[in-house]
């Protein structure tokens, strides 16, 4: 279950009734240890395709849903190099997914090609060169 707090999100672990406020802080707790153990001894390998390494393996999740009280099936077991390479996949990902968001605007005489919030960002800052500057948001096919 995760509690929101109005200024941090916590993350609380059901079975060991520890709170945290971060990610790199839920990595230490007791319950992330006695979750890691139980993957490992359930699947002592790599479970990426083709891949039956036993060395320097890593439990990576393949959701956040149930941070604190995951399931195993929410885990996978992935040897330090596969690990690395579902990381850089999913930042790739993630970048295109931030790309196909940006919208064509006319700025001035400029097209500006950014996200609605970048956008609101340039604004809010001051950095268009002219606060009253024409802003239309172009029709793309």
């Amino acid at each position: 279950m995760l509690l929101l707090n109005m200024t941090k999100r916590s993350i609380y672990c059901n079975d060991t009734k520890e709170t945290v406020t971060s990610y790199t802080k839920y990595l230490k707790t007791v319950h992330w240890h006695n979750l890691r153990v139980k993957k490992l001894l359930k699947n002592p390998h790599c479970e990426y395709k083709d891949c039956d390494s036993i060395d320097d393996l890593n439990i990576h999740h393949k959701t956040y849903k149930r941070l604190g009280h995951e399931k195993l099936s929410d885990l996978t077991t992935l040897c330090k190099k596969h690990h690395v390479k579902i990381h850089k996949e999913l930042r790739q990902k993630r970048k295109l997914k931030r790309k196909s968001k940006r919208k064509p605007y006319l700025v001035g005489n400029k097209v500006l090609k950014l996200t609605p919030y970048r956008l609101y960002k340039l604004i809010k800052k001051n950095k268009l060169n002219n606060k009253y500057e024409k802003i239309t948001k172009l029709k793309t096919n």
